[in-house]
């Protein structure tokens, strides 16, 4: 019963050292899991992760180009979160580093069924890009910083990227999130640049939304939110705040509303707003679009030529995340 090397008992007493009878003295863990007391890169190739895996404070994990992460359903650490499911949680000064390439991506998932996801605690940091996170109750929960550009999040059961907290800045860029149970993105506090998404087929549930965002100073341009067609809302504010930026988005067909302010009165700037049955509720709105965004096709966001969004945007340039290149409106 001697503690392994990942064991979380490990530098947990009252002083720092190791809990129970008997320390850690050379033992190895033998499974990608536990707690992770040194810097350590994943290497390229596929991964089991039986249990939750946790980036202590000051440690670094790099995930490497090409690696896949796969999460056991059910945690053999029965901890953290949710006992039940397997976690990658990221420690206060604890960092994850998961860049990939547009040739060699990364990829966490469910090995089967389903995992909880990634948990970033408050002073945490890590940078993912190129990397695809699917199958989760969360693909992010961030209390920390983090940015996440080039990537994928998909199915998950509650939110695909949920940015929390007061202190964590978040940079949310150049993605896809698709068909995300819940919420595509919850916005509800730090800092956060949020551009250039694409938020397509996402909201199973009764009343969910595309976006919700809550409190926080939120940049939200040049962003797709467009035929999530179960959502009740495509973007909900929960009330107006000056400290909300909302400027060069497309969001069309996404239900009952485009863009739902709860009280006061959002001002917004250079969006177009289209197929709703209302498209916006208590917004105040200078140089609004209200017309057909004329995509490519209902999962082709590109703007055709004849686009009303093309040279739409507050400097002359096309709204939304995905410009015209050369397509053409067919009628």
């Amino acid at each position: 019963v001697r503690r392994t090397r990942r064991s979380p008992a490990r530098k947990a007493d009252q002083d720092g050292a190791d809990m129970g009878a008997l320390p850690y003295v050379s033992d190895q863990t033998t499974a990608l899991h536990g707690k992770i007391f040194a810097n350590l890169t994943i290497p390229a190739g596929t991964h089991s992760v039986p249990g939750d895996l946790i980036v202590a404070k000051g440690v670094k994990l790099t995930i490497s180009p090409g690696a896949t992460l796969n999460f056991a359903t059910n945690d053999d650490m029965q901890g953290g979160s949710n006992t039940g499911q397997t976690e990658l949680v990221v420690e206060s000064t604890g960092t994850l580093s998961a860049v990939g390439t547009d040739t060699s991506g990364i990829t966490l998932k469910a090995a089967s069924g389903g995992w909880y996801g990634i948990r970033l605690l408050s002073g945490s940091s890590a940078s993912f890009d190129y990397v695809t996170l699917r199958d989760g109750h969360y693909g992010i929960w961030s209390y920390g910083s983090f940015t996440f550009k080039n990537g994928l999040v998909r199915d998950t059961t509650y939110a695909g990227i949920r940015a929390s907290g007061s202190s964590g800045v978040a940079t949310i860029a150049n993605n896809q999130l698709l068909s995300n149970d819940r919420y595509a993105m919850m916005l509800q506090g730090g800092n956060m640049d949020v551009h250039h998404n694409e938020l397509r087929g996402n909201c199973q549930a009764v009343n969910a939304e595309a976006v919700y965002i809550s409190s926080g100073t939120v940049g939200f341009d040049h962003n797709t939110v467009a035929h999530n067609a179960s959502c009740t809302y495509g973007v909900r504010i929960s009330s107006a705040s000056s400290s909300y930026k909302l400027t060069n988005n497309i969001v069309a067909s996404n239900g009952t509303y485009g863009v739902y302010n709860g009280s006061g009165t959002q001002s917004i700037q250079n969006n177009l707003i289209w197929g709703h049955s209302t498209n916006y509720y208590r917004v105040s709105s200078s140089a609004m679009v209200v017309y057909n965004p004329l995509f490519v096709s209902t999962t082709n966001f590109r703007l055709t030529h004849r686009s009303p969004a093309r040279k739409a945007d507050q400097n002359g340039a096309d709204m939304g995340a995905l410009p015209y290149v050369s397509d053409q409106t067919t009628a």
